[in-house]
């Protein structure tokens, strides 16, 4: 929000008579980002564990540094393995699964991002947030999961973005990070090996060396006044102290016919994605998608928000929104799921952020779902097989309950 620099003013003219008054034009400051730069900071924290045990691990905490107002933060997450014999695989839901969990807690140690696993983090979070073209991090040019046997099979690498951000076009939930304030912090705990199924499907020969390394992008504090035009900069982002939220609940459901209501922390704020994802009574990804209902209604507040929608047209439309359309184009059930690029086995995404753009992420926040503390949101449809259906929800807690000053041109 925009904040006059200057009080109106007044004037008088003329003598005898009435005296006419001109109100002066307040001065109106420019926008943050006009007064600031983007910067990027690595190297603050970089730590292995030298081999993964029978036992999750935790790794040291991660103070994150002030920079000036934080907007992300990213995980580098490489292992290496060395030796093996027999040929490796990797579970449903790895590499990624080798982050058994982690979280970034705001300055009173509760989470704004998580507790997730790596997986959630990653093709969940990071693949359907809307928080950059081309998310998918099986796409990046940097991506890398080796099977096979030999000297590397086992090894792997991949980034996860911790945002806070929400819209890059105005900074909004960038968060004040100075020297004078509280850290925020980052925990992450590495998985066991020996848990079946975790991370590999045939584990290694040799228990991969697990290294973190961390990078945050922030805005320097802006200059005070734009030395050419005389206007002030904005000092902070619009509605300073807005904060995104990621938390997930989840639910046991039975085969058959369900009416499941959903509930969560996220009830009494405005929702941008909803992103649900179901697994089997054995927590198999692929099985959920068999046992997806189709077709599939959301109920919001006892209206239908989501009627009827059809899964492969769902699908669809989910391709068309994110870009992720790997198909092998033949038999009855061509998409390739869980590769670079595809949808994920078990997903199914409701975006309310794209009212700006044709995706995800082109937003003016104007779409959010509101929601109330007593708000009712019901999953309503015929499933399969029983297994837990989670509800992964990005909503925003807008600063001081501002919620009608979140949306652009309001």
């Amino acid at each position: 929000m925009t904040t006059p620099a200057g009080a109106a003013g007044t004037k008088s003219g003329g003598t005898g008579g009435a005296h006419g008054a001109t109100q002066q034009k307040a001065v109106q400051p420019r926008s943050f980002l006009a007064g600031t730069q983007k910067i990027y900071q690595g190297g603050d924290y970089d730590n292995t564990v030298t081999g993964l045990t029978t036992g999750a691990q935790d790794m040291p905490p991660w103070q994150v540094q002030p920079t000036g107002f934080l907007a992300e933060t990213w995980l580098l997450v490489e292992g290496l393995t060395s030796g093996n014999a027999a040929t490796v695989s990797f579970a449903q839901n790895g590499p990624f699964s080798a982050i058994n969990s982690m979280e970034l807690d705001d300055v009173n140690s509760e989470p704004i991002f998580g507790p997730f696993d790596g997986w959630t983090a990653g093709c969940i979070t990071n693949k359907f947030g809307a928080y950059g073209f081309s998310a998918d991090p099986r796409a990046s040019n940097m991506y890398y999961a080796t099977t096979g046997s030999g000297a590397t099979g086992g090894s792997f690498r991949f980034g996860i973005r911790i945002p806070l951000e929400i819209v890059a076009r105005d900074a909004l939930g960038a968060v004040p990070s100075e020297s004078n304030t509280a850290s925020l912090t980052v925990r992450i705990n590495i998985a066991a090996t020996a848990t079946a199924g975790t991370l590999y499907g045939v584990q290694p020969t040799t228990p991969p060396v697990i290294r973190v390394r961390s990078m945050q992008r922030a805005y320097w504090p802006p200059k005070s006044v734009d030395q050419k035009s005389g206007r002030p900069f904005q000092q902070a982002p619009p509605l300073v102290n807005t904060t995104q939220y990621w938390s997930r609940g989840s639910q046991t459901i039975n085969a058959g016919t369900i009416n499941q209501q959903l509930a969560g922390a996220w009830l009494g704020y405005p929702i941008r994605n909803y992103v649900f994802s179901l697994v089997d009574a054995s927590g198999v990804r692929s099985a959920g998608d068999t046992n997806w209902p189709d077709p599939f209604t959301l109920k919001y507040e006892g209206n239908l928000l989501v009627n009827a929608l059809v899964k492969k047209l769902w699908e669809r439309q989910m391709g068309e929104d994110y870009g992720y359309n790997a198909s092998s184009g033949t038999g009855p059930n061509p998409a390739t799921k869980d590769v670079l690029n595809g949808l994920e086995n078990g997903v199914y995404v409701v975006p309310f952020n794209k009212d700006f753009g044709l995706q995800p992420g082109a937003e003016t926040r104007r779409t959010y779902l509101p929601s109330r503390s007593g708000s009712t949101i019901a999953a309503i449809g015929s499933v399969g097989g029983t297994g837990t259906l989670y509800s992964v929800v990005n909503y925003i807690a807008a600063a001081g309950g501002n919620t009608a000053g979140l949306s652009m041109g309001r």
